[in-house]
């Protein structure tokens, strides 16, 4: 490690670090060659992404996550009161025009969230690296936060592994990631308190590079830190970072200005001289974006992400539970990030605008802090989340809306769904568009009370149930009984009629009715026992009796003289017709 001095604090540039064979300026070792000129640099970086993306992918168990930029710049304002800055950018814009180019030119919002336990420097900035709370949110579980609570400069042995969280034995940061996958990293301070960081992520503290190939424990390339002025001021720490960013072009840089809360400290937030350290802080913002535009390699390819560890009211900004501390700025520019956009605004399935409410970490939706500041810069760079953090770990939070991708299973612009499958029969087509409606999607027929599901023409595949009462099953007898939908697809099972109710033959004076028996047969219920008196309707006969079920009467015996005229009348026909057939006979 190289040192020497510079103002009141010592500036340090190390060896050792992924940018092996760039050694413009200060030598970084490993034996490679130097290399110089602008057209080496280029090639030297597009080769070093290269081949940092593809350690992640052969040696990282974590997802491959697409990257935006090579270069994440990640500022930290100290003391930046969210509605003061708001109402300078309205009341002055060409004198705070750096800012407003933040908000024009890229995606912002003035009501973000500090950590919800803590208002102050430290326990905010390791948050912010950590993608940790501060300290153990309720119902979560106990190596959840990073435990760091002080706010004073720490002593020369503490590191945030041995003075925060007893329940972690290493509290893993950016710095981890980013060095980890072979990128460049740099640490530029204006507070001696930030010398927490060297000293837990230098080559005595830092944890052992197990991600491909090993770039060594320390995790932080280049670290600066220094200020000026009374009260004081980050103006020869911001020249340093100018000089070294465009010597070196570090993948990723965390830079904090203390302008603001050294003002807000001194005079109070939002006075004069608060206001004037504010307008420094714009002309370090419009300094950064001029080296990003004049430079070849960062133009077009860096991200700057902008926030606060906290706001400030009166001279002072401990309490957690005003919303002058707790309420803070966060800006996202630069390539590819909505000109313009709300960071609410397009974060509104994942992220609640709290208005003047401070959530805590057990709220469903949670608001934007800068304790996912972090893991949004790792998102941008490609690389994954902070291991062990639990704020923005999914990345999830957007700076733009992405391009459209069909099949992608997210509704994008242009797209009217996005099933997560390009394939047809789901109401949404191939281009990512409704079906129209009709058209054949879920299931077929399934029964006479289940039609084939069909697309309503707005995305949604309907079930086409019959309607209740449709008749689903014609009877199939006397015993059977028919059965109709039920409205929710379903023709019931098959029913009968009750035993003993009437079907087939009905009961006469020597046959018993048939009858139904339960299960769907009509049963014959057999006869009248034998010699049971019955009519059979014939006064010839006499002493009608059942016989097999059929009444049967015997022929009468009594004299002529008795029977009745009718009788008699069909006795006298029946001779008349013997007689002329027996004439007919004998003619013949």
């Amino acid at each position: 490690m190289d040192e020497f001095s510079c103002g009141s604090l010592p500036l340090r540039w190390k060896s050792g670090s992924p940018y092996r064979g760039l050694e413009i300026g200060r030598a970084r070792g490993f034996g490679a060659p130097r290399v110089h000129g602008e057209g080496a640099r280029r090639l030297l970086s597009a080769l070093r992404a290269t081949l940092a993306i593809g350690l992640l992918a052969l040696f990282s168990a974590a997802p491959a996550f697409a990257q935006s930029a090579e270069y994440v710049i990640h500022i930290s304002v100290d003391g930046l009161n969210a509605s003061e800055l708001e109402a300078l950018i309205e009341d002055d814009p060409d004198e705070f025009d750096s800012f407003k180019r933040l908000v024009d030119e890229g995606a912002s919002t003035f009501n973000a969230r500090t950590d919800y336990f803590y208002t102050v420097t430290l326990p905010n900035h390791t948050s912010m690296i950590t993608g940790r709370p501060v300290s153990q949110p309720l119902g979560q579980a106990n190596t959840v936060h990073h435990g760091y609570t002080s706010n004073s400069t720490p002593g020369s042995s503490d590191t945030l592994h041995n003075s925060g969280n007893p329940n972690l034995s290493y509290v893993v940061s950016v710095f981890d990631v980013v060095h980890d996958a072979g990128l460049s990293t740099a640490f530029y301070a204006s507070k001696s308190k930030f010398v927490l960081y060297e000293q837990s992520y230098n080559a005595s503290s830092g944890a052992p590079d197990t991600n491909g190939s090993d770039d060594g424990p320390d995790k932080i390339d280049s670290y600066v830190n220094r200020s000026n002025g009374s009260p004081s001021k980050a103006s020869r720490m911001h020249n340093d970072f100018l000089d070294d960013m465009e010597d070196h072009h570090f993948n990723y840089s965390w830079v904090n200005y203390r302008d603001p809360d050294s003002a807000g400290h001194d005079s109070g937030w939002g006075g004069s001289d608060w206001d004037d350290s504010v307008e420094d802080v714009d002309d370090y913002i419009g300094e950064i974006l001029e080296l990003i535009e004049e430079d070849e390699l960062l133009d077009g390819n860096t991200i700057i992400i902008l926030t606060s560890d906290h706001g400030g009211i009166g001279t002072g900004h401990s309490s957690s539970s005003s919303a002058a501390n707790y309420t803070i700025p966060y800006f996202v520019w630069g390539n590819g990030i909505e000109a313009g956009s709300d960071l609410y605004a397009l974060n509104a399935a994942t992220r609640l605008d709290p208005g003047t409410d401070s959530p805590s970490y057990d709220e469903a939706l949670q608001p934007i802090r800068n304790v996912g500041s972090g893991n949004l810069a790792l998102s941008f760079l490609g690389l994954p989340a902070v291991s062990g953090s639990t704020i923005n770990n999914s990345q999830n939070l957007r700076a733009s809306f992405p391009s459209a991708v069909c099949g992608n299973g997210s509704v994008e612009a242009g797209e009217q769904c996005d099933g997560g499958s390009p394939s047809a029969g789901d109401c949404c087509s191939d281009a990512c568009q409704f079906e129209a409606g009709g058209s054949a999607c879920g299931e077929g027929a399934a029964s006479a009370c289940d039609a084939a599901d069909s697309c309503d023409g707005n995305g949604v595949c309907l079930d086409n149930f019959s309607a209740a009462g449709i008749l689903c099953r014609a009877a199939a007898g006397d015993c059977d009984l028919a059965e109709t939908c039920d409205g929710f697809g379903v023709c019931p099972a098959d029913a009968f009629a009750a035993p003993g109710v009437s079907c087939g033959d009905a009961a006469d004076q020597c046959t018993f009715a048939d009858s139904c028996n339960g299960a769907g047969a009509c049963t014959d219920n057999g006869f009248f026992a034998d010699g049971t008196s019955c009519s059979d309707g014939n006064e010839a006969t006499l002493n009608d009796q059942c016989g097999a079920g059929v009444c049967m009467g015997s022929l009468s015996t009594v004299p002529m003289a008795s029977l009745s005229v009718r009788a008699a009348l069909a006795l006298v026909l029946l001779a008349s017709g013997m007689i002329a057939y027996r004439k007919y006979a004998m003619r013949s």
